[in-house]
């Protein structure tokens, strides 16, 4: 515990410094300054409407996708915060197998509007 603590102190201490020296670049498009930029975060856009009752993806009208009818998971209501694609699919790849932690914010964030944007819409919130 006290190593843990020790460790993420110096990392919150030396974090500027190694910013000075080795600035942060965009994941999306290599800017130098965010780790993910304002007009890359801006690209992120939910599932276009409508989509699969089911496990939420993207249809051409209302109800459940042929996948669902067929062999419905175990699961209901799956729900993403954008389609699987630039600049979201290398954020998740640098976060998850390059250890860019600094990427957990932004993608959490993201997470919880959805969150809310589809808890206002579920039928339980009624």
């Amino acid at each position: 515990m006290i190593r843990r603590t020790i460790k993420s102190s110096s990392q919150y201490l030396l974090q500027p410094i190694l910013d000075t020296l080795f600035p942060v670049h965009c994941v999306g498009c290599q800017k130098i300054g965010h780790v993910l930029c304002p007009a890359c975060l801006a690209k992120i856009q939910p599932p276009p409407a409508p989509m699969c009752d089911v496990c939420g993806t993207p249809l051409s009208t209302y109800g459940s996708c042929k996948t669902c009818q067929y062999h419905r998971p175990d699961l209901s209501g799956m729900r993403a915060v954008s389609l699987y694609e630039e600049p979201l699919r290398s954020c998740i790849h640098a976060l998850k197998y390059d250890g860019n932690v600094r990427l957990a914010l932004p993608l959490g964030l993201l997470l919880a509007q959805a969150f809310h944007r589809y808890a206002a819409y579920s039928p339980t919130s009624a």
